[in-house]
């Protein structure tokens, strides 16, 4: 099911795999609340309207410090502060002038821009250039005040990631997912050519626009999956298509490095190099596979799913790895362990469920342990249509003829 309220938190934390993700906590030290507002657009039919999403993330503001030093008496934004503007007014209050005028605040990483005094006992800061989406920084507040020695004071904040929106509408410009979007004020069909050729003067803000389905008979299970303003698997393998397009560590969460990469990738036109790809397996009887990409059905194969105790689940899910060779260890639902050398052309999509080949004396029932099996041959030719980032589904509905 599409969720909306978890992406931010899912994009802040790196550390964990895309399945099992905890949201950081970062310590509040003012009562403050900052609100993210993401459009919430329909699905009508083959094209989907998109209501423009204003940008609401904004600096918190200026409130006493509480434990800092004595000689800081607020900043803009507070330390802790999440969601900050790509492009903040900072400040910082003094209750005493800094014994040095001339040491001023540092910005850690650094940006380009200006700080000046708008009083003996304020410091503000104009950036030249938009703050890194997603990004951490900190402010470093020199030591002390006239007549009294004391310690430096640091202030730490995020910045925001952009929407969810405009990251369906930039991925959709390079052809990570099978829809297209058009802006209200382009006369043209791809957005891309209208885009900036520098990264740093894209919109991070959601565009008036409308998306499209790329192909006439895009099939029902992936339709489903897509919804403007929401983060689904869809999206979710998109960005894991992306990541591994681009060197990037493949766990399918829209972090700062993803949107750096994102960015330079829409100003340099990069497009996907690959076709897209989906894979839809029926578990009503006989057992089907098939292969869709760009709009046809390439390939379609007998399969074996799981028996009863060990059911290939009903769902979709991203390839998360891939290995041409491998042995498979476990325990059949009888109570007997199994181990078999030499699997080939394995494709990894829901924990320890994969789509592989396997030789049996036929196919199309339930006979795995719970993996998609496949004729070797057959195996052979589906490995070469799901890289890192391929939507698996499972259905128990029929496949269409």
């Amino acid at each position: 099911m599409p969720d909306k309220d978890n992406y931010m938190s899912r994009a802040r934390d790196r550390s964990t795999r895309f399945r099992h993700r905890s949201p950081r906590r970062h310590p509040i030290r003012a009562l403050a609340v900052l609100a993210i507002l993401l459009g919430v657009a329909g699905v009508a039919g083959v094209v989907v309207a998109h209501v423009r999403q204003p940008h609401a993330f904004a600096a918190a503001p200026a409130t006493t410090l509480a434990h800092s030093s004595s000689h800081v008496l607020a900043t803009v934004p507070l330390t802790g502060a999440q969601n900050v503007s790509w492009s903040p007014s900072i400040s910082v209050q003094l209750t005493q002038p800094l014994r040095n005028a001339a040491q001023l605040p540092h910005l850690t990483p650094s940006v380009k821009g200006r700080w000046f005094w708008r009083s003996t006992r304020t410091i503000i800061f104009h950036p030249s250039e938009r703050l890194t989406p997603g990004m951490n920084y900190t402010i470093s507040i020199p030591e002390g005040t006239r007549g009294a020695a004391g310690s430096a004071t640091t202030v730490h904040f995020a910045v925001a990631l952009p929407s969810i929106t405009r990251l369906q509408e930039l991925l959709s410009e390079l052809d990570y997912l099978p829809v297209t979007f058009t802006p209200s004020a382009s006369s043209g069909s791809n957005a891309l050519v209208n885009e900036p050729t520098t990264p740093a003067a894209i919109p991070l803000s959601a565009q008036n626009g409308l998306f499209a389905w790329r192909y006439s008979n895009t099939p029902p299970t992936l339709q489903g999956l897509f919804r403007p303003g929401y983060w689904s698997v869809l999206d979710q393998g998109a960005v894991m298509s992306f990541e591994a397009a681009h060197g990037l560590r493949v766990d399918g969460v829209p972090s700062t490095p993803v949107w750096s990469t994102l960015l330079n990738a829409v100003a340099r036109r990069q497009v996907d190099p690959l076709s897209y790809r989906y894979l839809l397996a029926s578990k009503a009887l006989p057992e089907r596979l098939m292969v869709w990409s760009n709009g046809s059905i390439i390939y379609t194969t007998l399969v074996n799913t799981g028996v009863s105790g060990a059911a290939t689940p009903v769902g979709t899910w991203p390839v998360s790895l891939r290995i041409p060779s491998q042995t498979m260890s476990g325990t059949n639902p009888n109570g007997v362990h199994y181990v078999d050398p030499g699997i080939r052309y394995i494709a990894y999509f829901h924990g320890s469920d994969a789509v592989h080949g396997y030789p049996r004396a036929s196919y199309g029932f339930p006979q795995s342990a719970g993996c998609i099996e496949l004729p070797l041959a057959a195996a052979k030719i589906v490995y070469g249509f799901d890289p890192l980032g391929t939507l698996v589904t499972v259905t128990a509905k029929p496949l269409a003829s």
